[in-house]
């Protein structure tokens, strides 16, 4: 168990660097962020809390590709309305992604046309994101909305996935993505504050862990496999998500993405959530040409 869960950024500075200097972000927001208790997008927290946010960012030089999840839940909240309990099955979870996708995109286009800018939405499966040459014709679609001032709003193609062909969860395709594209950081939004030392609705002497690497196996047995409401992937699956961009060198943020101005507090270099450090041997200023700094240091029992 971890003896002190605290580490001073400011041990590591690098990982600001990271966050005010790194000028490409790939964000992935859960369900629990972006939906009601009935399932049903959450206009107020997508208008007023994400999109604000990254119009925000954007206007400080950040490019922002955003990974959406929600589309099975809102999706199965409009089958509940008009036929009743839909069931679990596949089919049902393929058609109920279709119909939430529709109504996901509705309220992002809405809600970035009210910040003055647009939206524009990528369905992939693993063969987008498979061999050199699909993430070279992904990264020219991202490259091309963004040169046009677009957020792409990024999604598995869950209307016609299946066990060959799926990625899992939301976590990995955005690990996937901010790999394919280069991304400098992969922020994880998620219902809860970060990693900690326990399950801290169970335990309440949990704590937040500030500073990890993805690389040590400790993180993986503290993550637990617990989901969401609307979820499918619980802290497991956002550790196995940053040991992967982690294999790019691209460190990773977990965070509450219901607390105020929680990216903004990120991109100000404040210490929010749980920051997993890609292995040792890779520097963060090596993402952005900057000198190799001390990695930080930690107090395992």
């Amino acid at each position: 168990m971890l003896r002190s869960a605290k580490v001073e950024l400011r041990q590591n500075p690098s990982t600001r660097h990271v966050t005010c200097l790194g000028h490409r972000w790939v964000i992935k927001v859960g369900s629990s962020v972006l939906t009601r208790d009935d399932g049903q997008p959450d206009r107020v927290a997508i208008c007023r809390g994400l999109v604000f946010q990254i119009a925000a960012l954007r206007e400080q030089g950040v490019e922002i590709v955003l990974v959406s999840s929600g589309s099975v839940s809102v999706g199965q909240g409009h089958l509940r309305e008009r036929a009743g309990d839909p069931g679990t099955d596949a089919v049902v979870r393929r058609v109920a992604a279709s119909l939430g996708q529709a109504a996901l995109m509705r309220v992002f286009q809405e809600s970035f046309e009210a910040c003055e800018t647009f939206c524009g939405q990528l369905l992939l499966t693993s063969a987008d994101l498979s061999g050199r040459h699909a993430q070279r014709r992904l990264r020219r679609s991202l490259g091309t909305l963004l040169t046009m001032g677009a957020v792409p709003i990024v999604n598995e193609n869950d209307a016609t996935t299946h066990a060959g062909n799926g990625i899992g969860n939301n976590d990995l395709l955005a690990a996937h993505v901010a790999r394919a594209w280069r991304a400098d950081l992969l922020v994880l939004l998620t219902d809860q504050g970060g990693l900690y030392t326990a399950d801290p609705r169970r335990d309440a002497l949990a704590r937040l862990v500030e500073v990890c690497h993805g690389n040590d196996p400790r993180i993986l047995a503290m993550a637990g496999g617990d989901t969401g409401v609307h979820g499918t992937g619980g802290m497991a699956t956002k550790i196995q998500a940053a040991i992967l961009a982690g294999g790019r060198g691209i460190p990773t943020r977990i965070a509450a993405g219901r607390q105020s101005h929680v990216l903004l507090r990120i991109r100000r270099g404040e210490r929010v959530g749980t920051w997993v450090l890609p292995p040792a041997t890779w520097s963060l200023g090596q993402r952005l040409g900057l000198p190799a700094l001390p990695q930080p240091a930690y107090q395992w029992a």
